[in-house]
């Protein structure tokens, strides 16, 4: 092959590459931002970590040795409102895998909810995609040992967006009461009957708020 054919072969090489690392990065964010919720490309192994929702399992601490470990439930809104029914207040705070912001705000809320337990309020972190090992990584890396769950896609479906509009919309009795879906994170609180109280889609989440938006304080 002549030099001029081989600098032509060279250069076409180039293009498709990245033209291929192109099309790749749109596929991730379609699948970041609500196309896909990662079910398309679940595998044998991430399967083995999702789990059929137990009404016990609630504030489960999980092991925190091996990130491979970390398990998940799936959960519905009927099945929510069972652990509602435990607890004075539910805190639902609704993330992504792919919300450094969200998952990194996990113990802070952890500790909010601790230092409000005589109000008898509990919270309960639901993730909206299925991106098991990346799930695993985050959680893993923050250190957050307490069971969360997953938007069940066998009932709301595999477009995350969708998914958790559909599960927002079941809580709030189908009044729609926000304009933005998919996006993370979203706070509901929640009554013993699982009745939506407040909502917020903000990090701003703390012990005074609390008082004052869901115990009227």
């Amino acid at each position: 092959m002549t030099t001029n054919k081989l600098r032509k072969f060279y250069i076409l090489a180039i293009f498709i590459f990245q033209f291929l690392s192109s099309f790749a990065q749109i596929n991730i964010a379609i699948t970041h931002h609500g196309i896909d919720d990662g079910s398309a490309n679940l595998t044998k192994e991430d399967s083995l970590h999702i789990k059929t929702f137990q009404i016990e399992d609630f504030g489960k601490n999980m092991p925190s040795k091996n990130k491979s470990e970390i398990d998940f439930d799936l959960i519905t809104v009927d099945q929510l409102k069972q652990i509602c029914s435990k607890n004075k207040y539910t805190w639902l705070f609704i993330q992504s895998s792919w919300c450094g912001a969200c998952i990194s705000n996990l113990n802070k809320n952890r500790k909010t909810v601790d230092s409000l337990k005589d109000e008898g309020i509990s919270i309960v972190v639901v993730t909206q995609d299925i991106l098991i090992k990346q799930l695993q990584k985050k959680i893993f890396m923050e250190k957050y040992n307490t069971l969360s769950y997953i938007i069940d896609p066998k009932k709301y479906g595999t477009n995350e967006s969708k998914k958790q509009e559909q599960f927002i919309l079941e809580i709030a009795g189908n009044n729609k009461i926000e304009n933005n879906p998919g996006s993370v994170p979203k706070n509901l609180f929640l009554n013993q009957k699982g009745e939506l109280v407040y909502f917020d889609t903000t990090y701003k989440i703390n012990t005074t708020l609390i008082k004052e938006k869901v115990l009227n304080k």
